[in-house]
Order: C-alpha cells, then structure tokens, then sequence
C-alpha cells in the first residue's frame, strides 16, 4: 500500500488520489481503495466510519491480509480501514480469566500477553499472525473433536454500526446481536473490541507418523478419532506414501523439559515437516533400509531421556498406528506451551492456495475417500510439478454462532492445499481443478465453506447457503438493521448473498 492516511480529515480529498493496490499475503487477491485509514482510537472508527457514510463510500476492514477470499478486499471506489494502530489491552479481569483486547491486536500478540497471565486460548489455528478481529470474523479454527473455533472465546464484544454508534454485545445484552457478530464476515460493523474468556496455560507435545500408504491411513482414521482429541492427517494423493498423522497430546509441564521445545528459530524442525508435506522424506525413506529407519526412529526417542513410564504411555497412545509396515516412522516433533506447539507467529515463506469445506462430521471420512478417488480417477489432468495436499482437521459444534461453519453441527473440515512458490499463489489451473471436484462433493454432503478461504460463488450460492445455515434470514436482517446503506459490503458478499 502507497498511500497512508492516518488523519479522518484526509479522507475527502483520497477519493480523488490515485489508486494504491492492497494485496492479500498470498497475491491471489487485488484492489486499489481510494484510501487506506488507520485509527489509534475509538473515536476515531467513529469519525472514519461517519465520513465514509456521508460521502456515501464504502468501507472494509483489513488485518493481516491471511485470507484467501476476497472477503475483505474493498471495492474500486471504496476504502479500506487497518486496525494495527488500533491494538492494545483494555482491560482485564483476573477472577473471571478474562481479557478484553482492541481489535487490531495480532493473535500471537494475544497469546503472549495470556501467557504472561498464566493463561491460554483453548484453541488455535496453524498460524497466528492474523489480528483478533478478522480471525474470529471468519470462525478461523485448529483441530480438536471437542473443541470449538476461536470465535467461540469471545464473550462479549463492541460493535460500531454504520451510523457510528457504538454497540455491546454479549449473550446477555443484545444477545441476537452477538449470535451474528462471533462470525459476523466483516458485515455488521467494525468490530472494535473483544473480549475472550481464557483458560488455564497448558503444555501440549506435538507427534506424527509419516510415510503412511493413503489407503491404508483412510482405513485407520475411526481409530484416531477415537484415540487422539486433537488431530489431523495429510495425504497427497498422488504419492501412495505420503499420509501424515498428527497429534497434540496434553502433557505436564515436567514432561516438557524432556522433549525438544517448540521454538520459532528452529528452522530444522520446520523444514523436516515440509519434507513430508512435499514428498522427499517419502522418497528418501523408501531407499532406506526399513530396520536401520526403525532402529534411528528409536534411538531417537530413547535420546530424549523419556521416563520409562512416558515411554509405556507413547507406545500405548500410539498402537492404534503399529502393524507389519517397519518402514513407518514415528516422530515426537516438540512439547510447549499450547500456543507454541499449535501456532505459528510466522506466516511461512512459501505461498499455497487453499479451499477448505466442513462436512458433518459422520460423513466427513466418506467425502474425504471419494474426493480421493476422484482426484485419482482424473490424475491425467494433474501436473506432475504442481504439489497437492488434501487435510482433515475436526471441529466442535458451535451453539450460537450464526454464520460460524460450525453451527449446531461438529464437522469433519476437508481442505485443499495447491501450493505455490515464495512469488505466487499456487497453480491456478490445477486448483480451479480439484477445487471444483471438492465443492461439488460438499453440496452433495451439505458441507458448508471456510469463508476466509476460497469457494466458488454462482447465482445458485445464496440458495445453497439458506440449506446449510438455518438462520441466514436472521443473520441478513440483522446486517440490514445495522447497516442499511451497504458501507461494509463489498462486490463479494453481495454476489455471496444477492444484496
């Protein structure tokens, strides 16, 4: 972005200014606001928000940019709001464990002021380098069977409409209000505080079993489920030995000091699990001799000085992985603090394109092994030097939320991965592909779509969206009530909802 405008009083005379381009973190989405604004305070959203209403313009609100829809992009003629100046703690409250932040904090900012509190959040995504306001405006969420989004910490929160009021919302003061805002796609207002309720810090060690034979992984995931609270798998299909499991398991604090720390300068660390997601540690591994890797995978464990007892307990929680196949390595890959072991504050150096779809959770396996095998059945299309992934991660049902994919529903959440490269997003034919493949399966299976991520929209979506939300009605009228004229809509969600 070029052009900064930190004074409201500027606003008028940016509309003639040329153009600046935004871009999202990776490329794929572009727009040229007439303005970018940037508050320090409350009173100034208010002011921001009333100039832009009488000059009858458009408004967006931008954090980090970490979304692969255009849900945030302003249009052509509109502006657009960052809220990094607009970041700090409001107050906290020690009995109830409870933090209220300015929306423009970053998540990895959050989490270490929680853990300064001796706190944490229940629930993390892959990275935290989005702010609190656009991660939980999109219901961003990790894994875990029983646990929730982390829209679903929020509290309470304040909400400035597009007539510059200023509004509280919790689930005792207007608490339809709140049901829309947890995940309320940047449509109601700016979201200018929130107010997340903590829990007790904890230590999770993160684990995986690489070089799986996909089928054979598909087979075992009713006994993973079962097994493992937080988890997830990767495979690519296109590599017969490509599945990956990973698990966080709770572990206490004691336990910690025995097990390599999940630390940001650890590049060896990341790079090992890039090997598998790409391929090479496959490869590799498969030249090896399987005992001389089985007898390295064990050496390993024993050099972490593991008491005896955690030792009997990994091979327990683990058995449900153990048969004939020798050449299957198990790696613990670190043990931190939650937010550490879960979380990156990095975005990564190389850029993907991702769709992600949530599928109830009783038909998620079965979408996920006929996506596989439509994917297979049409492998002469695949680009051999194109990288794809294919995950699941598992979510919890969410009770209030209205637009949160997760909605009354726990759901097993399929996302596509096309990688791409430091430059550019990922191979956009090859995406346009399997992203196609999956969005079909998810309307068979009534899955519901990730909405910082990519999905299709067509005249039918609107259609589709009243079947999978029971309370899209709602959720319209309480956007039109709090912002008739538009101001925080843009082309997107227009399209999205035939506004």
């Amino acid at each position: 972005m070029r052009l900064l405008f930190t004074s409201v009083s500027v606003i008028a005379a940016a509309v003639s200014a040329a153009a600046a381009e935004w871009k999202n973190w990776e490329g794929g989405v572009v727009a040229h606001p007439v303005a970018l604004v940037t508050p320090t305070s409350e009173d100034e959203i208010v002011q921001i928000v009333n100039a832009v209403s009488t000059q009858n313009l458009t408004l967006k609100l931008v954090g980090a940019g970490h979304s692969w829809s255009p849900i945030a992009a302003p249009d052509g003629g509109g502006a657009l709001m960052s809220l990094d100046s607009y970041n700090s703690v409001v107050s906290v409250d020690r009995e109830k464990m409870q933090i209220t932040v300015q929306g423009g904090m970053r998540l990895y900012e959050l989490n270490e002021i929680l853990d300064e509190f001796g706190w944490a959040l229940p629930q993390l995504g892959a990275v935290s380098v989005q702010s609190v306001a656009g991660a939980t405006q999109t219901a961003t969420h990790g894994t875990g069977r029983e646990l929730g989004t982390i829209s679903e910490a929020i509290v309470s929160l304040s909400l400035i409409a597009a007539n510059g009021t200023v509004i509280t919302a919790s689930p005792e003061v207007n608490p339809e209000l709140f049901a829309a805002a947890r995940v309320g796609l940047g449509a109601l207002g700016v979201v200018s505080t929130l107010t997340f309720q903590a829990v007790p810090k904890y230590y999770l060690e993160r684990s995986l079993v690489v070089n799986y034979d996909v089928e054979e992984l598909l087979e075992k995931v009713p006994a993973l489920y079962e097994q493992f609270p937080r988890m997830q798998f990767v495979v690519q299909p296109f590599r017969q030995l490509s599945g990956m499991v990973i698990a966080y398991t709770e572990i206490d604090e004691a336990v910690v000091q025995n097990i390599r720390r999940c630390r940001p300068e650890e590049e060896e660390e990341e790079e090992e699990v890039q090997k598998v997601l790409n391929g090479t540690a496959g490869e590799a591994e498969e030249e090896d001799d399987p005992m001389e890797l089985a007898a390295e995978a064990l050496a390993q464990e024993l050099a972490r000085n593991l008491t005896l007892e955690r030792r009997a307990e990994r091979r327990k929680e683990w058995a449900v992985l153990s048969d004939t196949r020798i050449s299957r390595v198990y790696r613990s890959t670190c043990a931190d603090a939650s937010f550490k072991a879960m979380s990156s504050a990095r975005a990564g150096s190389s850029k993907f394109t991702e769709m992600e779809l949530f599928f109830p959770v009783e038909k998620s396996l079965d979408a996920f092994k006929e996506f596989i095998q439509r994917i297979w059945s049409l492998s002469d299309l695949h680009r051999n030097y194109v990288r794809v992934q294919v995950m699941m991660r598992y979510v919890s049902a969410d009770p209030v939320s209205y637009m949160s994919p997760e909605y009354e529903r726990t759901t097993g959440v399929i996302s596509l991965i096309v990688s791409g490269t430091r430059a550019g997003p990922g191979d956009l034919r090859e995406f346009q592909l399997w992203s196609a493949v999956l969005q079909s399966i998810g309307e068979k299976y009534g899955a519901r779509f990730h909405w910082g991520k990519k999905y299709i929209i067509s005249p039918y979506t609107k259609f589709y969206l009243s079947l999978v939300y029971p309370k899209l009605d709602e959720f319209l009228q309480i956007r039109e009530d709090m912002d008739p004229k538009g101001i925080f809509l843009n082309q997107h969600l227009k399209e999205m909802f035939l506004l």
